[in-house]
C-alpha cells in the first residue's frame, strides 16, 4: 500500500476499541489514527521516513513485528498522552536523528526489538514530559539516547551511548547493560528499583556522575539484592554528584 502525499489513510472512530491494517505501508501521505490502530507488519516494512503520522490524546499505534522507518522527517501531529508500540519481533531503524515530542508521547519498543539506523550515527532524544520504553533487546551502537524524559529499560543491552537528564528506571526483576558511553547530568537521575526481586545494572566503562544514582533496597524483605556494576573505568562522582543507597527491608546494595 503506497500513500501518495495527499492521501489520508484513516482508523476511523467506532465502538470497538482497535481497528486493523494488514499491509505493507509505504505512507508519504497521512496515517490518521483516531482510533487505536494495529499494524501487521511481519515480513514487511513500515516505511514513515516522510509523510504524516497524527495520532490524538488517547489513541495507540501498534506495529507487530517487521520492520519500521521512522526518524526526524516523520511529521507526527497530535498531542497528550498517545502510544507507538511494537510487538514481536521488530526492528524500529532511525533513518536520521528522531526528537521525541514533548507532554505526554509514549515510545514503548517491546516483543523482541531492535533499535538501529541504517544510515550511520543517529541521536534519539526523549524530551521532557514524553516516555521511551524499551524491554527485551538490543540498541544498536550507532544510536546514542539523549534522555530529557522518561526512559524505562527492561532487560536491555545498549551499545550506544547513553545521556541522561530525565530518569532511567531500571524496574524489579530486571537486569539491563549499558555498553557504550554513559553521562549523568545533574539533572539526571539513573534509578534502580527492587520491590522484592533483585535490579541489576551494568555499566560497561567508567562514567561522570553530575545528578543521582539510586540503589533502592528490597522493599518486600525478600532478600534481594540491588546491584550497580561499572565493568571497567572509573565512577567520577563529580561535584553536586549523589550515589544513593536507599533504604528498605533488606540491609544491603551492593555497588560494584
Amino acid at each position: 500500500l503506497n500513500n501518495q502525499a495527499g492521501g489520508i489513510v484513516r482508523s476511523s472512530t467506532g465502538n470497538f476499541p482497535t481497528n486493523v491494517l494488514n499491509a505493507q505501508l509505504t505512507n508519504s501521505g497521512t496515517l490518521d489514527v483516531q482510533r487505536s490502530l494495529t499494524v501487521t507488519n511481519a515480513g514487511h516494512t513500515l516505511d514513515f521516513s516522510v509523510g504524516t503520522l497524527n495520532l490524538p490524546a488517547g489513541q495507540t499505534l501498534t506495529i507487530n513485528g517487521g520492520t519500521t522507518k521512522f526518524g526526524g522527517s516523520t511529521n507526527l501531529l497530535g498531542s497528550g498522552s498517545r502510544t507507538i508500540a511494537t510487538t514481536g519481533t521488530n526492528t524500529f531503524d532511525l533513518i536520521n536523528d528522531l526528537t521525541l515530542p514533548a507532554g505526554g508521547l509514549v515510545l514503548s519498543l517491546g516483543g523482541t526489538p531492535t533499535l538501529t539506523s541504517s544510515v550511520g550515527p543517529v541521536t534519539l532524544t526523549n524530551s521532557a514530559g514524553s516516555s521511551f520504553n524499551f524491554a527485551n533487546g538490543t540498541i544498536g551502537a550507532n544510536v546514542t539516547v539523549a534522555n530529557q524524559g522518561a526512559v524505562t529499560f527492561t532487560n536491555v543491552t545498549d551499545n550506544g551511548a547513553f545521556n541522561n537528564s530525565g530518569t532511567l528506571t531500571i524496574p524489579s526483576g530486571t537486569n539491563s547493560t549499558l555498553a557504550g558511553a554513559v553521562m549523568n547530568a545533574a539533572a539526571g537521575t539513573i534509578q534502580l528499583v527492587n520491590t522484592g526481586s533483585p535490579a541489576t545494572l551494568t555499566i560497561a566503562n567508567g562514567f561522570s556522575n553530575f545528578g543521582l544514582i539510586d540503589l533502592q533496597a528490597d522493599t518486600i524483605n525478600n532478600g534481594q539484592v540491588t546491584t550497580l556494576n561499572v565493568s571497567a573505568g572509573t565512577l567520577n562522582n563529580q561535584a553536586g554528584g549523589i550515589v544513593r543507597s536507599s533504604t528498605g527491608n533488606f540491609p544491603s546494595n551492593v555497588l560494584n
